[in-house]
Formats: structure tokens, C-alpha cells, sequence
């Protein structure tokens, strides 16, 4: 298979062989080093008793009038 790009890139050449090889390298290690911070950061908010996913369908999320965090 062959790829070809705007830039002039060529994935059937020695030089694209190796610009797609490091690509995929940098482009792994990125991906691990996101979900490191991802996780790290979903647990930090965990432990501090703040949601951790989305809304719920249907639903709007409002502020504890009670909770004195969120008071200025």
C-alpha cells in the first residue's frame, strides 16, 4: 500500500519508510503519555468527590448551593 500526501510525502520511499516508522513512534508514546495524565487527573478529581464522566442524558448539572467550595 502506498501513501501519498500534499507535502510530497511517499510512504514507498527509504525516507517515508522511516518518516512513518518515527511518526508512529512519537504519535505512541504521545497517546501513552495522554491517558497517564488523563487517568492522573480523573482520580485527583475522584478523590476530591467531583464527577469524573460526563452528563447524563436529559440531565443539566447544577451547583450545590450548600457546598462551600463553589462560594465566592
Amino acid at each position: 500500500m502506498r501513501l501519498l500526501d500534499t507535502s510530497g510525502f511517499d510512504s514507498t520511499t527509504e525516507s517515508g519508510e522511516m518518516q512513518a516508522v518515527m511518526g508512529s513512534l512519537i504519535n505512541a508514546t504521545y497517546i501513552r503519555q495522554l491517558a497517564k495524565t488523563v487517568h492522573r487527573s480523573l482520580g485527583e478529581r475522584a478523590r476530591s468527590g467531583q464527577s469524573c464522566g460526563g452528563s447524563v442524558y436529559g440531565y443539566r448539572t447544577v451547583a450545590d448551593p450548600s457546598d462551600d467550595k463553589h462560594k465566592v
